[in-house]
């Protein structure tokens, strides 16, 4: 599965991420590798440079992600606010995001439902017991 494969080469394993963060993630390169594959069913061109929008910033997020908590003046509330940004962006695809306050985001959770496939990760043998 080229999504293993690709979630591998960029992260190895995603065990350091909270689970919803690397479900998300994980979902992101399913839809970018599996679902963009050439024998499936063709996407509007706009569903295909969300994808390939999405994993880029996915990509580029979590190893800025992994780099923050690293850091030891790190608080837990900066990461619990970055995983629900980075949730917000990457499984409900909210727009425009990054100006809108966590309470007005989470609120609009119920008008962009998430997409992801449940235990995803898990599946993939990326998280969790191997």
């Amino acid at each position: 599965m080229l999504t293993h494969v690709k979630l591998k080469e960029d992260f190895g394993t995603l065990d350091d991420l909270p689970y919803e963060l690397a479900n998300a993630v994980a979902n992101v390169y399913w839809r970018q590798f599996e679902q963009g594959h050439p024998s499936s069913p063709i996407l509007p061109a706009e569903e295909s440079i969300m994808r390939e929008v999405e994993y880029k910033a996915a990509k580029a997020a979590i190893k800025e992600f992994r780099i923050m908590r690293a850091r030891n003046d790190c608080s837990a509330g900066l990461v619990a606010y970055t995983v629900d940004y980075l949730l917000d962006v990457l499984r409900h695809r909210i727009p425009d995001a990054n100006n809108k306050r966590p309470i007005w985001r989470r609120i609009q959770r119920v008008k962009y439902p998430s997409r992801d496939q449940p235990n995803l990760v898990r599946s993939l043998r990326l998280y969790g017991a191997q």
